[in-house]
């Protein structure tokens, strides 16, 4: 498209008296060909643009014809290939960029960073050497950071002669990083063995039988601000270049004799049983039980003089300077730290594990025949963060308290769902019902397991009454189920599909928290063990087939599925929809016995609506006394 423009008049006068001019012939064809080859590529829609310019240049009288030609030159070369482009000698850490667009300079940075963070480097402590990736020291790049602050061309907003100088400008721009400084340096200190030659602190150890204050040791620790800015030069410049670990004397902070002033306040805490309490789970820990896993630290204290009131501080106690007329002192006192690497594996085999979950993602898409196809279960994990926790010990320790609340992290599930079901309304979790049978027979836990794959991935529309009975279906041997124990008229028989109320109890609670309205439900006749094992008593539903059934409404503006499945001993149904911004509040369970209460409080759109739900059981007859045996008698003969 360009060659078919008419070359701008100012442009024609340039190149005529770059032509004309008493150069030799070789400059003569280099501006020839200059002219040609950028005048075939030009945007037509710049020309406008770069004829005024041309023009002001021409007119400036003080100008020779080679400043003529190199200022057009730099307009049409600027316009054509350095537009956009970063500033030429340029470099981002030790990556050169210069004269590269954007997305090449973004992809050279990336791939020198990683390549760097695989590039191991050279560490030496007293001939011995070992090799370390900065990837395993915990360093990261903010490429983007770097990226967004790249110096760029830009003719429409800059004077081209000042362009034209930059060339001979070199620039740096600082890679920005992170890194976990303790990591670092416990990782060294843990590959060359250093952390054996640390001073010692005094400690209380158990001898026979009897706690006793061990003395405290003098020892080396690495010269931690030598390795520190080396690694801090090579991560800048992207350079894996040798650092040499050198130590210096280390003093222990804690004496015997500091120690053993405080001990018997310090044992009598360390044997004070803590409760570790994470929803329904507890764990007994007693530290003295666990000597090895107590470290102690000094905290110190302003304390005003006569009088017991200490305000503690942060700063070391080297840092702070008290005259002799101030009206506080410094003082100190021990106090427990816990060490997580001693501690952490007996709490995660004896209780952590029962509480950690992995993250487990769910894909809900439509089958051809129109079903929903549900892949995973979509469960959010649970993980407990260990610097946490041990930081929580610790401060119940030292307060004098008795029970922990262990901190637990949760990580939302990813869920992936299809357009055609995102249309109808289905785009994330609205609620989960769930509940537990452990210890139920056999053939039970096959019903319930039966029975609920029965509402996997049924939808209900907005403005649908759910039926639990309907959904269901006939439940007899005809259909899968096995004879089981019920309770009918007040007794327990067998029947087929015993066990079939763990699934309507399921899908209740999941309708319950999620706020839609209750159209009918029933409690058990009798309290069950089963119902009570999550949530507690009182929010059970028992139904049975042409009889009691198990009813709500979706009252949202988006259709509901839902997703149904059993884990262990556990049953859950999940259903998915569009949060319309409705909270539920579920209080209990209140009451006791045969007699229990839940309060349920809904609010949407500023208004709440509280709602009493009340199960009042009844006592479990006695068994039918045993019937009279007969016993049978032999004929009298004669």
């Amino acid at each position: 498209m360009g060659k078919a423009q008419k070359k701008p008049e100012a442009l024609e006068q340039a190149q005529e008296q770059a032509l004309s001019s008493s150069y030799s012939i070789a400059l003569k064809n280099q501006a020839t060909e200059f002219f040609d080859r950028f005048w075939g590529d030009i945007d037509p829609e710049k020309l406008q643009n770069v004829k005024i310019e041309a023009q002001k240049m021409l007119k400036k009288g003080g100008l020779t014809t080679v400043g003529i030609v190199s200022a057009v030159a730099i307009l049409l070369v600027g316009e054509l290939w350095f537009n956009g482009k970063v500033y030429a000698n340029t470099k981002v850490g030790n990556v050169s960029v210069g004269l590269q667009n954007l997305e090449t300079s973004k992809n050279l940075i990336q791939e020198e960073v990683q390549k760097f963070l695989a590039s191991p480097i050279p560490f030496e402590y007293q001939g011995q050497k070992i090799e370390i990736t900065p990837q395993e020291l915990g360093v990261s790049y903010n490429v983007a950071q770097a990226f967004s602050t790249l110096p760029r061309y830009r003719f429409s907003e800059s004077n081209p002669l000042m362009i034209a100088l930059s060339a001979a400008i070199p620039r740096k721009v600082e890679l920005q990083f992170t890194y976990d400084r303790n990591k670092a340096l416990r990782t060294l200190e843990q590959k060359f063995g250093l952390s054996d030659l640390r001073a010692k602190n005094a400690t209380i150890i158990l001898q026979d039988k009897d706690f006793v204050v061990q003395p405290e040791k003098a020892g080396k620790s690495m010269n931690e601000d030598r390795v520190l800015e080396g690694l801090r030069t090579d991560f800048s410049h992207l350079e894996a270049n040798a650092i040499v670990i050198t130590t210096i004397d280390e003093k222990p902070r804690i004496t015997a004799a500091k120690l053993t002033e405080q001990k018997d306040a310090l044992v009598e805490k360390i044997k004070k049983p803590l409760t570790l309490k994470a929803g329904d789970k507890e764990y007994k820990l007693t530290l003295s039980d666990h000597l090895s896993a107590v470290e102690l630290s000094e905290k110190p204290y302003l304390q005003i003089k006569g009088t017991s009131i200490k305000f503690p501080i942060q700063l070391d106690q080297k840092e702070v300077t008290i005259t002799e007329n101030s009206p506080v002192e410094l003082t100190s006192k021990l106090e427990v730290k816990i060490n997580g690497g001693v501690l952490d594996p007996v709490l995660h085999e004896d209780f952590i594990k029962k509480i950690e979950i992995p993250t487990s993602a769910v894909d809900i898409s439509t089958n051809e025949d129109g079903s929903v196809k549900i892949v995973g279960k979509g469960e959010d994990g649970k993980t407990v963060p260990r610097n946490r926790l041990m930081s929580a010990i610790a401060i119940a320790v030292n307060n004098g308290m008795t029970e922990v609340p262990v901190p637990v992290v949760v990580e939302k599930a990813p869920i992936t769902i299809s357009d055609d079901l995102k249309e109808l309304g289905i785009r994330e979790l609205i609620s989960t019902g769930h509940s537990s049978y452990y210890g139920s027979p056999t053939n039970r836990m096959y019903n319930i397991a039966h029975g609920i794959e029965r509402f996997n991935g049924v939808i209900i529309k907005p403005g649908e009454e759910f039926s639990f009975n309907d959904q269901l279906g006939p439940v007899d041997g005809a259909h899968g189920y096995k004879l089981e124990h019920v309770i009918k008229k007040n007794k327990v028989e067998l029947e087929m599909g015993g066990g079939i109320c763990q699934v309507s109890t399921t899908a209740y609670r999941a309708a319950l928290l999620a706020g839609l309205p209750i159209t009918e439900r029933r409690e058990h006749t009798w309290k069950i063990n089963y119902y009570g094992q999550t949530m507690g008593h009182g929010l059970d539903a028992t139904i049975y087939i042409g009889g009691q059934n198990m009813k709500f409404v979706n009252d949202t503006p988006s259709a509901i599925l839902i997703q149904s499945y059993v884990e262990d001993s556990n049953a859950y149904f999940k259903f998915y929809g569009t949060n319309d911004g409705r909270t539920v509040a579920m209080e209990g369970p209140i009451g006791g016995g045969l007699h229990w209460k839940w309060y349920r409080t809904i609010t949407k759109d500023g208004v709440e609506n509280k709602e009493t739900i009340t199960s009042d059981y009844h006592p479990i007859p006695p068994p039918d006394p045993p019937k009279p045996k007969v016993v049978a008698q032999a004929a009298s003969t004669l």
